[in-house]
């Protein structure tokens, strides 16, 4: 809807209209200022709300991907530790007995390192 403000101002200066028009149409005018300099300041800024929004949904993946690796990283490393004390036990018992290891005790440290004759 198109205003003719300089027609209401006359309108009011003949007493045609009420003078609260008049302060109507200076805060339209007030606000059609206001919606410029935000149409420009949108122009100046470009899209950016949106880069950072898929900016942020871009790192919450990668964030979720290294919380994933990291999971895998905890598994595979409780794993290692289980078989590190198992090898100390195995060192343990071949400490006690010295060098003479009995063939029991050499198919348990074959088994744990993954040498064991399987069937």
């Amino acid at each position: 809807m198109i205003i003719d403000k300089a027609k209401l101002k006359a309108l009011v200066e003949q007493g045609s209209l009420p003078p609260i028009i008049t302060a109507l149409i200076e805060e339209i005018e007030r606000l059609e200022g206001s919606v410029q300099s935000l149409i420009q300041m949108e122009r100046n800024t470009g899209n950016r709300a949106l880069e950072y929004a898929g900016r942020c949904d871009q790192l919450r993946a990668e964030v979720a991907g290294l919380e994933t690796g990291y999971e895998a990283y905890e598994r595979v490393n409780a794993e290692l530790k289980a078989e590190v004390e198992v090898f100390r036990g195995l060192l343990r018992e071949m400490r006690a007995i010295g060098n003479h290891a009995p063939a029991e005790l050499t198919l348990r440290i074959d088994a744990a390192l993954g040498k064991g004759v399987r069937s």
